[in-house]
């Protein structure tokens, strides 16, 4: 009388997870996409226009490293801005950001005549790419839950 084990159960399991992990990064990084699309487009709703070269500069990407998947939301400052020469859209929109300033015409219209985006409401004014964060953050959290459902994580 001996102990016998089948190992190949072990192994079959072990290639299971193993697909699993590989198809919840997959997931993950599309849903990511689509996370980072919306905190941009966020971002552009809110930020404050005179010329529109400040929106045109605000970006979003995933950036896809070993141990880690986050989302850059960032502004292309080393162009100048169009009308203000000496003055490159990146100091405009850290201005623009960080101190305080009362809108313009343009800005206060853009204001009451942007529509939601993805259900949220786009509010025209400082601190915008810091909304949109925070915005996406609540997405960012749905995306992990649904990509760890797809590849078969969770039940539901």
């Amino acid at each position: 009388m001996g102990l016998s084990y089948e190992a190949s159960k072990l192994r079959r399991q072990a290639n299971s997870l193993d697909q699993r992990q590989k198809a919840f990064k997959r997931y993950l990084l599309r849903d990511m996409e689509k996370v980072a699309k919306v905190m941009e487009r966020l971002a552009r709703a809110m930020a404050p226009i005179e010329t529109g070269s400040l929106e045109k500069a605000i970006y979003a990407r995933v950036i896809n490293n070993f141990s880690e998947v986050k989302v850059e939301l960032y502004v292309s400052g080393a162009r100048s801005r169009e009308g203000h020469p000496g003055v490159t859209v990146g100091q405009y929109a850290d201005y623009m950001h960080n101190d305080h300033y009362r809108l313009g015409r343009l800005s206060r219209m853009k204001s009451v005549t942007n529509p939601p985006i993805e259900g949220m409401r786009a509010r025209v004014g400082r601190l915008y790419m810091e909304r949109a964060i925070e915005m996406g953050e609540k997405r960012f959290r749905e995306a992990v839950t649904e990509a760890a459902r797809k590849a078969g994580f969770t039940r539901g």
